[in-house]
């Protein structure tokens, strides 16, 4: 698989993103959801929509890198011969996929300081503090969209491999 790349067209890009932005917009439903219900426990006249605003825009920021990142791991799928490079390649797209990640989500709405229960203002400092504050939230997040991409393409190639043996 790795020796052809597929063809990806408009279509395929346009239904990767409204592939993610489905899945990521119920994951931001089903943690805003949890929110409300912790805080409307000791408030019971709480609404809903304040506790969706943040979950929606890490889920938009992480809807708009995932198709990118997918795509990435269907062009070079990890593999045992090429190791190191591909260790070197998914470091690399780990960073790049934090630093992204943090720019789209600072440019979409500004950071919401959980203690004094605001917005801070957007300066360089607040996206600093994205990068450093969520780090290991936004690690954790490539990792699961890297499982998903590689489950994804072990999917594919088992349907190709179906595919061919009935052609055969």
């Amino acid at each position: 698989m790795s020796s052809q790349s597929p063809k990806i067209g408009v279509r395929n890009v346009a239904v990767a993103y409204g592939y993610s932005f489905a899945g990521w917009g119920l994951f931001a439903l089903l943690m805003g959801s949890q929110n409300f219900v912790i805080r409307w426990s000791s408030e019971p006249h709480a609404s809903l929509f304040p506790f969706l605003i943040v979950p929606a825009v890490r889920s938009a920021a992480s809807a708009i890198l995932t198709p990118p990142l997918y795509f990435a791991t269907l062009k070079w799928p990890f593999s045992k011969k090429r190791f190191l490079i591909g260790g070197l390649r998914y470091v690399g797209l780990a960073a790049a996929f934090i630093v992204c990640f943090c720019i789209v989500r600072w440019t979409i709405f500004p950071n919401f300081d959980v203690v004094h229960e605001r917005f801070v203002p957007r300066s360089f400092d607040s996206l600093v503090g994205l990068v450093i504050g969520g780090f290991a939230d936004q690690v954790l997040m490539f990792v699961l969209i890297m499982f998903g991409a590689h489950a994804w393409i072990a999917y594919r190639s088992s349907q190709v491999q179906a595919l061919n043996q009935i052609n055969l």
